[in-house]
């Protein structure tokens, strides 16, 4: 059971060339590790990232410029539309709707009952002629 994932040793003596076996030797300690070479600044310096700084603020202010100019067409379509509207003559649902809208709550419910006493009485002809 013990040979399952290890290789079974030979002989008991210490080997006299290295093996592949990353734990034959004695390590190194942490702090005997050489330091990392430190990053050389960007290509352009500080000048080229100035540079890209400025196209990005200019390219910032052009969008909102023409942020500015689409919210200003937008609001001239806006009132033109309003104007046209305003100036037609309103059509058949529109005076419908004012109509509707000029009713108190008891002319409303008054032409309610006499829509629907309309609609029974139609339903009794039909049933009447059905009948005979």
């Amino acid at each position: 059971m013990g040979t399952l994932c290890s290789k079974p040793s030979t002989s008991t003596s210490p080997p006299s060339k290295p093996t592949s076996d990353p734990f034959s030797r004695p390590g190194r300690t942490l702090g005997s590790a050489p330091t990392a070479p430190v990053p050389k600044i960007s290509a352009g310096g500080p000048e080229r990232r100035d540079r890209e700084r400025d196209k990005d603020r200019e390219w910032e202010r052009e969008r909102e410029r023409e942020r500015g100019e689409a919210m200003s067409a937008a609001a001239r379509a806006a009132e033109a539309r309003a104007s046209t509207s305003q100036s037609k003559p309103p059509g058949k649902l529109a005076r419908e709707l004012e109509r509707q809208k000029a009713q108190t709550r008891i002319e409303s419910l008054n032409e309610a009952s006499r829509e629907e006493r309309r609609r029974r009485e139609v339903e009794g002809m039909e049933e009447r002629r059905n009948f005979n």
